[in-house]
C-alpha cells in the first residue's frame, strides 16, 4: 500500500516534515491541487496546498493526505484526523504534482510487477528480487524455527558480526545470537501483533532490525527480516516491507507457487542441498513432523525428465505422481529436478522390487532417477544429493538406463573427479597403461585378467567363474601379466594392490 511515508522518502531533496498524523494508515491512489473548492474531497488521494488557511475548510470534509507546498506558511494547531506533510524546500507546484504523479505510477509498476509474480507462480527467489527493487537493505524471509527461506537485496554495507553474518553462513539464525529475554520479547511481539517492529540485540547494538510477522491461516508462520546494514530504516520502509509481508502472506495461503511453503513446508531442504550448515534442532523442527528423526537412514532420488519441469501444470502432474509411488516422502524442486526423500523403513529403494517398480513408473512418465546410497544424517543431505546428480547424468548419457544407484557408479564418479583434476594416465601404472595403448585384444584381456583377479579377493575360482574361462586358462594368463609387471600377483601388499586396481580401471576410460 503506498501511503504518506513512502511518497516522503522520494521527496527527501525538498525536506518534508509531517506535522500531524492519522491514527490509521491510508493508501494513496492519485495526487490533486487544491483549490478553494472543497465539497469533492476523496479519501484515495493525496491534496497539495499552498495556503494552509485552506486546513481549516477541511474541518467537515477532511483528505487523509496533505501536503503543504509552502515553507513560509506554518498552519497553525492541526485538529484534522489527517496526515500533513510540510515541504521547507519550495518546488513549483505543477512540478510537485507531477513528480508525485511519477512516484505513484512507480510505485503502482512495480506493485504490479511483484503481484503477477505470485499469480504467474514465479519461483519465491524471483518474487523477493522484485520486493527487494524498492528497499533500502537486503530482506529474508524466515519460517518460525528462523530457518532461511530465501533473501534478496544486496549488501553495501559490512556485515561482519551481524545476524546478517550468520544466516548467510549457516542457514538460519543461531539460537544464540538472542539471549533469552530477547527470544521472549520477539516471540510476544510476533505472536500478539500484524505490523513489522523496530529492535535492537545485545550481540550488534550498533544496528536496528526489522521484523514484519508473517500469518498463514491466522497462524504465525514466521518473519520478514532485515537490519539496516545499508541505510538506516525510515517509516517509509517499513511501510513497504509491511505491504511486501501482506502480499506474501496472500501468496503463501493461494498460490501453489509455495507448495514447499504451504502444503509441504519442505523449503528447509533447499537450503540443506546448497551446503548450508543448519543445526540440528531445526532440522529435528521439521522431520518430526513426518514421525521422522535426523538418525533414520534414508535415500534421495533425484528425478529429471525429457519434457521441461517449468510447464508448472506438468510439474505439478509429475509431483503427484511421485506422490503416489512413494506416499511418505518429501518431494521439492532444486536445479532443475525434482527431489524425493524416502526413508528405507517405507520405501527401501535397495530392494530389487521397490527398483523394478521404480524403473516401470520412470520409463512410462519419460523420466530418468538417480539414487543415492543409504545414509543416516540428515544434515549432510548435500553430498547425497552430489551422488544422486552424478547417478542422474550416467541416466542421461545411457538412455537405456533409466535408474541407476549410486554405488552402481561410484567408481566412475572418482575417476571422473580426478580427471577433471589431473590427467588420469599420470595416476596409471605405467606397464598397464603400455598394454592399454598397445590396442591389441590379447593385451588388453591380461587387464581384463588381472582386474578380475584383484577384485575378486584373488581367488581363482571366483574369477574363472567371472570370466567364463578355464582355471588353466587363467593361471596362465595371470603368470604372463606377472612376468610383464615383474610382480607376484598373487602375493602383493595392499599398496600395490590398490595401484594396480585402479591401474585397471582408469585404463578401461582412456
Amino acid at each position: 500500500m503506498l501511503d504518506i511515508h513512502i511518497i516522503m522518502d522520494e521527496l527527501q531533496n525538498l525536506s518534508p516534515v509531517l506535522l500531524k498524523s492519522a491514527e490509521t494508515a491510508s493508501k494513496i491512489q492519485g495526487v490533486r491541487l487544491a483549490r478553494g473548492d472543497t465539497r469533492d474531497i476523496r479519501t484515495g488521494l493525496l491534496y497539495i496546498i499552498e495556503d494552509t488557511s485552506l486546513l481549516e475548510s477541511f474541518s467537515k470534509n477532511c483528505p487523509l493526505n496533505i501536503i503543504i507546498n509552502n515553507a513560509n506558511s506554518l498552519p497553525g494547531a492541526i485538529g484534522l484526523e489527517c496526515n500533513v506533510v510540510q515541504l521547507n524546500e519550495k518546488m513549483d507546484t505543477q512540478s510537485l504534482y507531477e513528480r508525485i504523479q511519477e512516484i505513484i505510477e512507480d510505485f503502482s509498476i512495480w506493485n504490479t510487477s511483484l503481484t503477477v509474480s505470485i499469480i504467474n507462480q514465479q519461483s519465491l527467489k524471483n518474487t523477493l528480487e522484485i520486493a527487494a527493487l524498492k528497499l533500502k537493505n537486503p530482506i529474508g524471509l524466515f519460517d518460525i524455527s528462523q530457518t532461511l527461506i530465501g533473501k534478496a537485496g544486496d549488501f553495501t554495507g559490512n556485515i561482519e558480526g551481524t545476524i546478517w553474518e550468520k544466516v548467510n553462513f549457516f542457514g538460519y539464525s543461531p539460537i544464540d545470537f538472542f539471549s533469552v529475554s530477547e527470544h521472549s520479547y520477539l516471540n510476544k511481539k510476533m505472536e500478539a501483533g500484524e505490523e513489522p517492529f523496530l529492535f535492537t540485540s545485545k550481540t550488534d547494538p550498533s544496528h536496528m532490525q526489522l521484523s514484519a510477522p508473517i500469518r498463514l491461516n491466522s497462524k504465525l508462520f514466521g518473519a520478514i527480516g532485515s537490519i539496516d546494514i545499508n541505510c538506516p530504516f525510515t517509516q517509509g520502509q517499513i511501510s513497504l516491507v509491511n505491504h511486501i509481508g501482506k502480499l506474501i502472506e496472500l501468496a503463501l495461503e493461494n498460490s501453489h507457487t509455495f507448495l514447499r511453503l504451504n502444503e509441504n513446508e519442505n523449503y528447509y531442504i533447499e537450503n540443506l542441498l546448497g551446503g548450508y550448515m543448519i543445526e540440528e534442532r531445526v532440522i529435528e523442527y521439521h522431520l518430526v513432523k513426518k514421525g521422522w528423526r535426523n538418525c533414520d537412514e534414508f535415500f534421495l532420488l533425484n528425478f529429471s525428465c525429457s519434457v521441461s519441469f517449468s510447464i508448472p501444470m506438468y510439474l505439478q502432474v509429475c509431483i503427484k505422481s511421485i506422490q503416489k509411488l512413494f506416499p511418505v516422502s518429501i518431494i521439492c524442486l532444486y536445479e532443475n529436478s525434482i527431489i524425493v526423500l524416502v526413508r528405507k523403513k517405507e520405501h527401501n529403494i535397495a530392494k530389487q522390487s521397490t527398483q523394478d517398480e521404480l524403473i516401470e513408473f520412470v520409463q512410462s512418465n519419460e523420466m530418468n532417477c538417480g539414487i543415492s546410497t543409504v545414509f543416516s544424517q540428515f544434515t549432510n543431505l548435500k553430498y547425497y544429493y552430489i551422488q544422486s546428480k552424478f547417478a542422474l547424468g550416467i541416466c542421461e548419457q545411457q538412455p537405456d538406463r533409466k535408474i541407476v544407484l549410486y554405488e552402481n557408479c561410484y567408481w566412475d564418479h572418482v575417476v571422473c573427479c580426478l580427471e577433471s583434476a589431473i590427467s588420469l594416465k599420470s595416476l596409471c601404472h605405467p606397464k598397464i597403461l603400455s598394454l592399454w595403448e598397445s590396442n591389441e585384444p590379447a593385451k588388453i584381456e591380461l587387464i581384463h585378467c588381472l582386474y578380475a583377479f584383484l577384485l575378486n579377493g584373488k581367488s581363482f575360482s571366483a574369477t574363472a567363474s567371472m570370466l567364463f574361462i578355464h582355471r588353466n586358462t587363467l593361471s596362465y594368463r595371470l603368470n604372463k601379466i606377472s612376468d610383464y609387471l615383474d610382480v607376484d600377483i598373487k602375493s602383493i601388499d595392499s599398496n600395490t594392490l590398490f595401484y594396480l586396481l585402479f591401474s585397471c580401471r582408469i585404463a578401461e576410460r582412456l
